[in-house]
């Protein structure tokens, strides 16, 4: 009995480990720059999300109502810019693509009206067990004003993406910085 049981927790330490090991996240060293300006010439009404959805449809390998992983990638080296905006009261907002390409890149956020707009990089993590990781939280930006970040150190091959916490009213891109 004694025997089976350390066996069994024996077993349950090394999964632990294993489990433990395989969500970790490399030492990858993430640099940025930002600048924050009043912008009136910016449009602060935003009739629909646009480049945006409520929904993080890859959060689960398993989904009951069939959606799944984007299969849909911007590689924005050969694609170039790509513009979103959004509204949203309660559920937190993410871009439609994964981003991918390049290794520095250049967000503009506006936002447009009632709250101050907080965003994060994440990165899209494929392998089985591993959790995302947020790679960068930019700077709150308050309603009338823009700001530029411009963030270097990225992994070309990785596919990064946008998560707006609610409430985000906004509008904005992202682009290559190389």
């Amino acid at each position: 009995m004694k025997k089976k049981v350390f066996n069994f927790v024996f077993a349950l330490s090394i999964l632990t480990i294993v489990f433990c090991t395989m969500n970790s996240v490399s030492a990858q060293t993430i640099h940025l720059e930002t600048k924050t300006y009043k912008d009136d010439s910016v449009i602060t009404t935003v009739e629909e999300n646009v480049g945006v959805c409520p929904n993080k449809r890859w959060e689960s390998e398993f989904s009951t109502n069939g959606l799944s992983k984007p299969s849909e990638k911007w590689d924005l080296k050969k694609e170039g810019k790509y513009d979103f905006s959004g509204n949203a009261a309660k559920e937190d907002l993410y871009t439609n693509y994964l981003f991918t390409g390049v290794t520095e890149i250049r967000v503009k956020l506006h936002a447009t009206k009632y709250q101050p707009l907080n965003a994060e990089l994440w990165q899209r993590r494929t392998k089985l067990f591993q959790s995302d990781v947020k790679v960068a939280t930019f700077n709150t930006v308050e309603v009338g004003y823009s700001s530029e970040t411009t963030l270097f150190g990225l992994d070309s091959s990785a596919n990064y993406y946008i998560k707006f916490i609610a409430p985000a009213y906004f509008t904005g891109w992202i682009e290559s910085n190389n």
